[in-house]
């Protein structure tokens, strides 16, 4: 496991490999691996072909990149065809949903941390 805590002086920071995050299915098709932080969250996600994340809104502002695959991210009423490399910002508290058309690797970052999330704690 890649996984330690490195201290300099006054910064101190935790140095993680995502594939030693436990990955968990939080809904069908949809895969998460979640990372925290005292001010920020990072979820890796791995979503199959054809899955679909309800619409849903939360406090945190979010940046959403698509690592890999196609999907369809409704923002609002706007729905936006990201492919590969497509990166989105969600403003707080703004409605949104996705639908995959292939497999899909994406990291979504989210400040301030997603308390909601806690108890994903991987």
């Amino acid at each position: 496991m890649y996984l330690r805590n490195i201290i300099k002086g006054d910064i101190a920071l935790a140095v993680h490999n995502v594939d030693d995050l436990q990955e968990r299915e939080v809904l069908p098709g949809c895969f998460a691996r979640i990372l925290h932080s005292e001010k920020m969250t990072v979820v890796f996600w791995r979503l199959n072909p054809a899955t679909t994340v309800p619409q849903h809104s939360h406090s945190a502002e979010q940046i959403t990149h698509l690592v890999e695959g196609e999907m369809a991210l409704t923002v609002g009423s706007d729905v936006h065809n990201l492919t590969s490399g497509g990166i989105i910002r969600i403003a707080s508290d703004v409605p949104h949903s996705v639908v995959t058309t292939t497999e899909c690797r994406i990291v979504d970052f989210f400040a301030p941390a997603r308390n909601d999330l806690e108890g994903l704690l991987l």
